[in-house]
């Protein structure tokens, strides 16, 4: 018994932590690269009829997204670009594709579900950057509210209640806002020189994809690998490929799940009929 629950554990523990990594860099206005790789092993890459520049995974509690073609379901990674809402089709297949599921004239760099709701973060002159709720179903822009930092947009995620962890491209800094707080940021601390980036939350680490531009070391390039949450600093793990374009998206997801269920499952099954018996 002992031995079966410390496969059971282990098993569980890789469950939780393998997953798979997804980013796009748009390259026209038109078009984007898909890179798909895990945290070993080589990456795939995919020429894609759709310009995305900020993708998130659809998380669970949350119901249909979206008006056209089905929506998208918990589990699903959603994608936001050139007027568009896509879903990513068949991701782990040899032949992913973005499905539309609404049209937006929000803009949205890197889309967060919480709290119940969908946000996303953009910026402009003169407001700079700034935080917008979007409605899950039309993906119209309900409210805005400026972060206090003149820049541009940034890869964004929920840092927890109200409060949102954001990067930006002028300043090169991590930083928090919390809604209500009077447009004003607390910054956490400097991080690499970027152009874009995309920032996802899973499993206590936050992940990030930039575009280093030209000028920087080692740029221009796309790269991929985690931000410290509590000074901004960046470890990259990945040179994904030539920065060319710009706005980059970053969706996580758990690898593909039948294996690890299937294990699971059958080692469930094992300790229920020891214990029957």
């Amino acid at each position: 018994m002992k031995t079966l629950m410390t496969s059971l554990a282990l098993a569980a523990a890789f469950a939780a932590h393998a997953q798979t990594f997804f980013v796009t860099q748009n390259t026209s206005n038109s078009t984007s690269k898909l890179y798909r790789f895990g945290t070993s092993g080589g990456v795939s890459t995919f020429n894609m009829g759709a310009r995305v520049v900020g993708m998130t995974r659809v998380p669970a509690g949350y119901g249909v997204v979206g008006n056209m073609n089905g929506g998208a379901q918990a589990g699903n990674i959603i994608g936001f670009g050139n007027g568009g809402v896509y879903r990513l089709d068949n991701p782990f297949s040899a032949n992913p594709s973005f499905a539309q599921i609404g049209s937006s004239t929000a803009l949205c760099a890197s889309p967060v579900f919480a709290n119940g709701r969908l946000w996303g973060i953009g910026g402009d002159t003169p407001a700079g950057s700034y935080i917008t709720e979007i409605d899950m179903t039309t993906f119209s822009e309900i409210s805005r509210e400026a972060t206090g930092v003149m820049g541009g947009p940034g890869g964004m995620i929920h840092v927890g209640g109200n409060t949102f962890g954001y990067v930006e491209f002028q300043t090169d800094n991590y930083y928090h806002y919390t809604l209500g707080s009077g447009n004003v940021s607390t910054t956490v601390g400097p991080t690499v020189n970027h152009d874009y980036a995309g920032l996802e939350a899973y499993g206590g680490t936050i992940y990030a994809s930039f575009a280093i531009p030209a000028g920087a070391a080692g740029g221009p390039y796309m790269g991929f690998g985690t931000l410290d949450p509590n000074n901004g600093s960046y470890t990259e793990l990945r040179n994904l490929d030539v920065y060319n374009l710009g706005q980059t998206g970053l969706a996580v997801v758990p690898e593909p799940a039948t294996l690890a269920v299937f294990g699971l499952g059958a080692l469930g099954a094992i300790v229920r009929r020891r214990r029957r018996s």
